[in-house]
């Protein structure tokens, strides 16, 4: 089960807070739209090991696709020395959902929270994976004779959720995107994180066997990727709308990330995502 972080009045206030004596930090306001794809892809190949391992295969994908349905309100503000978040910042500007106001005040949600509009994106998930077991090479020498598993009958398909899309600068003039989902259901709404990890959304569909426990990837989450941005640009450029599109390929093996073409074990796994994410300025 998910719980979904909210943002305080109080952080709120601090983002934008400054000395009475000082100006106020810059900040800047834009309406945020993201759609993309995210394409899992594993395979596990063991030969058989004498005298009771047989050899065992597996593959599997997920095609993953998700686009916002109606656009995210963010901020965009400028983190001074005097800030008591310079510390965790570094000095890197915030990202984060746009409180509503009214008449000057913060609008309060049902349970009482300011009331946002976060990016959030609709998914959807389809799964496919197989795994297939040998023989052991001399079943004589093996309890039960080396026996096989009964199969049992697949349930792979397709999963939903909602992705909660995460925008920071951590390094200097490159905005991170990624993804936290809700978790997956056979339906999914904005406001429900009951779901399970994709990795788990099954009962017999096999999913990442044998691969690094990466949970981004078990979580069905989306790869954090860095797209050149400048901060100074957002904050006080004059451009309207800012179109961004990002993409990378992730290759891992039984243990950790790898080079792609230079993973060890008999585990190969890869992500291929790829977004295009607008930025319209608002007032």
């Amino acid at each position: 089960m998910r719980t979904r972080t909210l943002i305080s009045g109080c952080l709120l206030t601090l983002l934008v807070a400054a000395p009475a004596t000082a100006a106020a930090p810059k900040t800047a306001k834009f309406q945020a739209s993201i759609s993309g794809t995210q394409v899992i892809t594993w395979s596990y190949d063991k030969p058989a090991e004498a005298p009771c391992s047989g050899e065992n295969h597996g593959a599997g994908s997920v095609q993953m696709r998700f686009q916002s349905r109606t656009p995210g309100r963010i901020a965009v503000v400028e983190i001074r020395k005097s800030n008591p978040l310079f510390q965790t910042t570094h000095g890197r500007p915030y990202v984060g959902p746009l409180p509503e106001t009214k008449n000057g005040k913060l609008v309060l949600g049902p349970n009482g929270r300011p009331k946002t509009q976060p990016l959030m994106a609709s998914a959807s998930a389809e799964v496919e994976g197989d795994w297939a077991f040998g023989q052991p090479p001399i079943p004589s020498q093996c309890e039960d004779n080396g026996g096989g598993v009964e199969p049992q009958p697949k349930d792979c398909g397709v999963r939903s959720s909602y992705i909660d899309i995460e925008l920071a600068y951590v390094h200097r003039n490159k905005l991170l995107v990624g993804g936290t989902s809700h978790g997956w259901n056979f339906a999914a709404r904005p406001d429900d994180y009951s779901g399970h990890d994709l990795g788990l959304a099954f009962q017999n569909c096999p999913f990442w066997v044998g691969g690094a426990p990466v949970q981004r990837v078990i979580q069905g989450n989306l790869e954090k990727l860095p797209e050149p941005l400048k901060e100074k640009e957002l904050l006080t450029g004059k451009r309207r709308t800012y179109v961004l599109h990002g993409g990378a390929v992730n290759c891992f093996d039984e243990q950790s990330y790898a080079k792609c073409g230079s993973e060890s074990g008999p585990f190969r796994g890869k992500t291929v995502t790829a977004w295009k994410l607008t930025l319209k300025r608002v007032r």
